[in-house]
């Protein structure tokens, strides 16, 4: 499937966002809920792939290329993240509707900016902006890396890789990465042995 290193990309990178942010006592508890709905969000905009390959299985290219064109531009802009954040919010009626649309908008809003870094599928780049600015104004792309190229996979799965080893050096407490609240709790110990 063509587009399974684009998707592992954005996921792999949702979840060291979720890492980072899992180091963090304050933040991990009050976002733990939350992380499966930025990890949806951050593949949400390509949404239109699924349809597409639906459409494809069906023998319907019609249908697959109206997928394809519509909704790769409206899902990939700002306005469509924003949408679509609020449609799939709908989807979970007990869950705080707030904190449910930030994580899925946060999760699309990466997804743009990693797109972003892509050399544009349609030769200008994301139209971020639309249906407000078209054409090469509207367009943006840092042109990094070829969209479905392994690069950026293999990027983000040696730093995925890293923090499973991190993760498994800490539980077998051979080093912290908190060495400040370490040195905070030797300090303490300190002036208790001190007294």
């Amino acid at each position: 499937m063509e587009t399974l290193p684009d998707w592992l990309t954005h996921i792999g990178v949702a979840y060291l966002i979720i890492w980072l942010i899992s180091k963090i006592d304050k933040y991990d508890s009050k976002c733990r809920a939350y992380y499966i709905f930025f990890f949806i969000g951050s593949v949400m905009p390509d949404l239109e792939r699924i349809l597409a390959l639906t459409a494809e299985l069906f023998q319907n290219y019609q249908l697959k290329e109206f997928f394809i064109v519509v909704f790769t531009t409206s899902f990939h802009t700002i306005l469509g993240v924003i949408c679509v954040s609020l449609a799939m919010t709908s989807f979970f009626p007990n869950e705080n509707h707030k904190l449910v649309y930030l994580s899925f908008l946060l999760g699309g809003l990466l997804h743009l900016l990693l797109d972003g870094m892509m050399w544009p599928w349609s030769g200008m780049g994301l139209f971020l902006f639309f249906p407000f600015l078209t054409g090469p104004r509207g367009a943006f792309s840092f042109h990094l890396a070829w969209p479905e190229s392994l690069v950026p996979l293999i990027i983000t799965s040696i730093a995925v890789g890293l923090t499973l080893i991190i993760d498994l050096i800490q539980k077998k407490s051979l080093i912290s990465l908190t060495p400040i609240k370490n040195l905070f709790q030797n300090n303490k110990m300190l002036k208790k042995s001190a007294e």
